[in-house]
C-alpha cells in the first residue's frame, strides 16, 4: 500500500530520528483516524441483545468499548503509525483509563505481574534521557556551577548522580556518568590508574546513582518489588509519596557522608583541575539550545514524576474512578516516546 511505504521512510543514524515531512503527516492523521473511528463506535446506540434460546446476551458498555479499542489497535496496526509492540502496551493502557478492566488485572494476564510494566516504562524512559541528550547538558550544567575544584567535582557528581537516579534506574545513570567523567580527566590529561581524583570520581559515579536509587520506589528494581512484597504479604500499601518522605531524607544524609567518605581514602593530588570553568561553559553553550527530543523527554518527565506523586491526590479527586498506580504511569510515559509527532527513538 502507498501509505504504508511512504510511513516507512523514517532513518534512525545514531540517536536522531529522521522524519519527511509527508511521512509524519500520514502518521499523525492515521493516528487521529484510530482514535475518531474508537470514539464512533463507543458513541453508536447499544444494540439489543442477541437471543440464543432462551438466553439473553448484552453488550455492555464495557464490551462495547473494548470493541471500539480493538478496532483502534487494527488500525494502527494495519497503518503501522507506531510500532506493533507499543500499539499492543498502549492498548493495555487504555482499557483501564476507559474503566473496561482494571491495569492489574490485564496485565497479571500477559505478563503476570504490574512490576514488569513498570521496568519496561522505566527503561524506556531511561533510554529516552540519554539518548536525547538531555542527561548530558544537565551533568555539564551542574559542572558549571560547582566549579573546577576537585572536591566540588567529586560533590558535583555525587548530586548530579543522586538528582538522575531518583527517576530511572542506577545502572543508566552511572553509564551516563562515567563518559563524561572520563572525558573531563582526559581534558585535565589525567593518566589511568596514577590519579587518586580519578578513583574517587569513579567511585562517585556509581555512589552518586546508589544514593539516589533509594529515593523513590521509581529509584532501582528493588524497590517496587519490595513494596509489591510487602503488600501482598502483609496488606500495607506504600504509596509514592510515602515512600519518598523516608528515602529522600537518606539520600541528602548519603551525599555528604560518602563525600567525605571519599576524600579521606583518595584525597584528590591537586585541588583544582588545569580546566577552567569557562571552558566547561562554553561545552555546555555548544550544545546550543534545548532540541525538540530534549523539550518532550523533560515534559515526559515532569508529567510523570507530576503523576507519580500526585497519584493519590488524583485517586481522591475522582472518588476512586481513576487509579493512577506507579507502573500503569511509568509504562505510559515510556510510551509517549513512540508517539507521531513526538517520537524520540525507535522501538528497536
Amino acid at each position: 500500500m502507498q501509505f504504508n511505504r511512504e510511513i516507512k521512510i523514517n532513518v534512525e543514524e545514531g540517536d536522531v530520528v529522521k522524519k519527511k515531512p509527508h511521512a509524519l503527516s500520514y502518521r499523525v492523521g492515521f493516528f487521529l483516524l484510530a482514535f475518531a473511528v474508537m470514539a464512533l463506535v463507543i458513541s453508536l446506540p447499544t444494540p439489543p441483545p442477541l437471543e440464543r434460546g432462551t438466553d439473553l446476551i448484552p453488550l455492555s458498555l464495557s464490551g462495547k468499548t473494548a470493541l471500539a479499542l480493538l478496532l483502534a489497535a487494527i488500525i494502527l496496526w494495519i497503518t503501522e503509525v507506531i510500532p506493533f509492540s507499543i500499539t499492543a502496551l498502549l492498548v493495555m493502557i487504555l482499557i483501564p483509563v476507559f474503566r473496561v478492566d482494571s491495569f492489574k488485572q490485564v496485565i497479571s494476564l500477559g505478563f503476570g505481574n504490574e512490576i514488569i510494566a513498570f521496568f519496561i516504562g522505566v527503561l524506556i524512559l531511561s533510554s529516552a534521557f540519554t539518548r536525547s541528550g538531555l542527561g548530558k547538558r544537565l551533568s555539564y550544567l551542574i559542572l558549571s556551577v560547582m566549579g573546577t575544584r576537585t572536591n566540588m567535582i567529586i560533590l558535583g557528581f555525587l548530586i548530579v548522580g543522586a538528582m538522575i537516579s531518583m527517576w530511572i534506574t542506577d545502572m543508566a545513570v552511572a553509564a551516563l556518568l562515567v563518559p563524561l567523567a572520563v572525558s573531563i580527566l582526559r581534558s585535565a590529561d589525567i593518566k589511568p590508574l596514577e590519579s587518586t581524583f580519578g578513583t574517587a570520581l569513579m567511585i562517585a559515579c556509581c555512589w552518586g546513582a546508589v544514593f539516589g536509587g533509594i529515593a523513590t520506589p521509581a529509584g532501582c528494581g528493588p524497590n517496587p518489588i519490595a513494596i509489591e512484597y510487602l503488600k501482598n504479604l502483609t496488606g500495607i500499601h506504600i504509596s509514592f509519596l510515602d515512600r519518598m518522605k523516608i528515602g529522600v531524607p537518606l539520600t541528602a544524609c548519603l551525599i555528604p557522608f560518602g563525600w567525605v567518605v571519599l576524600l579521606l581514602l583518595f584525597p584528590p593530588e591537586m585541588k583544582r583541575l588545569p580546566l577552567e570553568r569557562k571552558r566547561i561553559k562554553e561545552r555546555l553553550a555548544d550544545k546550543g539550545n534545548f532540541q525538540k527530543s530534549e523539550i518532550v523527554t523533560l515534559v515526559v518527565f515532569l508529567t510523570v514524576i507530576t503523576l507519580w506523586v500526585g497519584s493519590d491526590f488524583i485517586s481522591q479527586l475522582t472518588d476512586g474512578g481513576l487509579i493512577l498506580s506507579m507502573e500503569m504511569v511509568a509504562l505510559a510515559g515510556g510510551l509517549m516516546f513512540f508517539l507521531p509527532g513526538i517520537r524520540v527513538m525507535t522501538w528497536k
